[in-house]
Formats: C-alpha cells, structure tokens, sequence
C-alpha cells in the first residue's frame, strides 16, 4: 500500500528526487548490437530487411543487460528465442488480416500479464510484444518467405551473441563485480526481505482473472491492438501503422497515466515534425537524413528523462527517411502529426471505455505496470 508519506510532495527543505540519468550506455551499446545484426543480413543477401535481424540483436542484448548477472545468458536465451519465433510468426500471419489481428491480440495480452511477475520480465514482454509488431507492420514480414525470416533470425541471434561476449569480456576486463542486476547494486535489499517473493507462476496465475486489474489491461491492449494490426493487414496503409504504434505506446493502465504518455508524445512528435519541415525548406536530403541520425542518438540518450525528448527524435528521423525519397517533407510531418493524434485518441477512448476501471483514485496498484513505465515520461 502507498503511503502518505511516500506520495507528498517534497518540502523545500527536503531533497528533491533525483533525475533520470542519461543513457550514454544504451546508446553505446544499441547501435554497434543492430550493426552487427544488419551485417548479419548483409552476409546473408538481406541487407534491405536487416532491421529484422537487427531488431532480434538489440531485443536479445537489451535482456541480457537487464537481467541480474547470474542469469545473463538465460534472459538473453529467453527473449532471443521468442523474438525469433515472432518474426516468424509475423512471416506466416501477416498476409491473412483475421490471423494478424489474432497473432497480435495473443502477443500483446500475454506480455502484458507475464509483465506483472517483476520489472526484467516487464521488460521482456514490451521487446516480445514490439518484435511481432514492428517486422509485421513494417513490411519486413511481407517481403520475405517463412525460411528467409528464419535465416534473418538467426542472424540477429549470432549477432547478439558476439554482442554479449563482448560485454562480458570487457565487464572482465574493467573488473566490475559479476553479482546483482547489471548496472545496478540491489544493496543488499534481497537479503533484507523476510518473505520469499511469489514465483512467476504464482503472479501470472493470481493475474489470469478479470477481478484483476492487470488482466482487464491486457485485454484492453490485446483487443485495441489485434484490430489495428487487422486493419493494418487487410489495407496496407502504412498509416494505420502510425496509428497502431501510438496506442501500443499511450495506452497505460490508467487513465492519468495514459493522458500523461499521450501528451508527451504528441508534443514530441510535433517538435520533431515541424523541425524536419522546416529544415527541409533549405537543406538537402542527404544533411536532413543525417540530422534524423543525430537527433536518434540524442533520444535515446534522453529516453528515461524525458519521453517528449525521445519522440522527437524519432520522429524527426522518421519524418526525414519518408520524406526524403520523394522531397515531401511538410506532408510527412503532417500526416505523423494526425496519425499520431488519432491513435492517441483512439488509446484514450479504449482506456474509458474498454473494461475500465473504476477503482483508480491517484493511487496505482502496485501489480499493474504500463509497457513503458521503466522509462517513466
């Protein structure tokens, strides 16, 4: 239960929280990890579907970074084979819309209940669920066979393997302690708590029932996303995409919460956009493009301070390969603008509507965790 204390505003006197650090680290860490994934493609004669390879490297190492050191390569083992399985699933259901819509609201529901047995299996089912999003709405899944996907897939998974032997190896060789979640000192706090934590099989199981919050969330994500994905699958409108993404990223347990991610990243998108636009008035597409990397980086080292930040610069990225090919940039920016606000609407509606809750009074429940509340913004 939340006390009152632990949810008061900070007296002047008092010290303020501390901010969310930039991350330097995941940004030295992502981009040489999807590197080594689309070399991976590129070996295989695949380099124009490399983000699928790509995608699988960064998911697996992103888990094995997140896991406690002691069970390192069994996260990486764990999101690596069901991100490969998802890419393949995406090959094999993406060309009949009612199996997309299904595939979809499957992988959505169930990461979001397996998300409730702790914060690495949080994350875990955000990658799970992002690795059959992306490749089947993305137009990776569409252009190859169901043996290429596997081929792609392995590739990601030889990549990430180099990637995490060269963690380890470099871990070694600074000499930092092998024990406690990666990157993080658990201060002793396991030794502290008296009772054992309930097994993932519990906490799953205690979830698997509609008087539960978490369940009637994961209901709401599965239903809202399976239909866009269907949409998605039957049309090919690459704006529905668009669309589908914002609802995956808005969408939060509650509704606060929800309002929160929806403002911050249409704001975000918009600073994105508009700055793309205009740029692209008097600079060629070839510094835009260029300008859309650097400003990725500086999203992603800004991701857990601030998600207005991180969108924009995705955005911008965006806006700046679409637009490009055809010099289009103000009406790229527009339509990420609108489809934005759209599947904005769309996940606020569902969260009103869909199953809701009634009992959420500023107090969130302690088993209820959104798919991006690691990053807090």
């Amino acid at each position: 239960m939340t006390t009152a204390a632990a949810t008061a505003e900070p007296s002047p006197g008092e010290a303020q929280p501390e901010k969310a650090p930039l991350q330097w680290r995941l940004l030295a860490i992502a981009i040489p990890v999807m590197a080594l994934g689309f070399g991976g493609a590129a070996l295989i004669g695949e380099a124009k579907n490399g983000l699928g390879a790509a995608l699988i490297a960064m998911f697996t190492v992103i888990a094995a970074v997140a896991s406690p050191r002691e069970k390192l390569w069994r996260g990486a083992a764990i999101v690596g084979a069901s991100t490969f399985a998802m890419l393949i699933l995406a090959t094999a259901t993406i060309q009949t819309p009612v199996l997309a819509g299904l595939s979809m609201f499957l992988v959505a529901f169930l990461g979001t209940i397996i998300g409730t047995a702790g914060q690495a299996l949080s994350v875990a089912g955000i990658l799970v669920s992002m690795a059959y999003l992306i490749p089947a709405a993305t137009g990776i899944a569409r252009s190859i066979s169901v043996a290429k996907a596997a081929e792609l897939g392995l590739a990601g998974l030889v990549a990430a393997a180099i990637a995490i032997g060269a963690i380890l190896a470099i871990t070694a060789i600074k000499g930092e302690p092998a024990d406690g979640p990666a990157g993080e000192d658990d201060g002793g706090a396991a030794q502290e708590s008296q009772a054992p934590a309930p097994s993932v099989r519990e906490q799953v199981r205690a979830a698997m029932t509609f008087r539960d919050a978490t369940f009637r969330y994961a209901l709401r994500r599965g239903i809202a996303l399976g239909i866009a994905m269907g949409v998605y699958a039957a049309t090919e409108n690459h704006d529905v995409f668009w669309i589908m993404l914002t609802i995956f990223i808005v969408l939060q347990p509650d509704p606060a919460s929800s309002w929160h991610k929806a403002l911050s990243r249409s704001a975000g998108v918009m600073i994105g956009a508009v700055l793309v636009a205009g740029l692209g008035q008097f600079l060629p597409a070839e510094a835009i493009i260029g300008l859309g990397v650097l400003t990725l980086c500086a999203g992603l080292v800004w991701m857990q301070r601030s998600y207005t930040v991180f969108a924009a610069g995705i955005s911008f990225l965006v806006v700046a390969i679409f637009g490009a090919s055809q010099n289009q940039f103000v009406n790229w920016a527009a339509l990420r603008i609108v489809d934005t606000l759209i599947g904005a609407a769309i996940a606020l509606l569902v969260g009103y509507i869909l199953f809701p809750d009634r009992r959420w009074d500023g107090k969130p429940e302690a088993a209820v965790s959104g798919p991006d509340s690691p990053s807090g913004s």
